[in-house]
């Protein structure tokens, strides 16, 4: 069995793009968070301000 592996690299991120980094976390996870309805996770369901 192949075992595939993600490379995952953090960067910072200029404080100007903060909001949309978030706006793109929203969008690529809204769909399992309405699948799954686990609203009680803050960083999907509250602001960043």
């Amino acid at each position: 069995m192949d075992e595939k592996r993600t490379n995952i690299k953090l960067k910072s991120v200029a404080k100007q793009d903060i909001e949309t980094v978030w706006r793109m976390q929203v969008e690529a996870f809204s769909e399992l968070l309405e699948k799954y309805q686990d609203y009680d996770i803050r960083e999907m369901s509250g602001s960043i301000w």
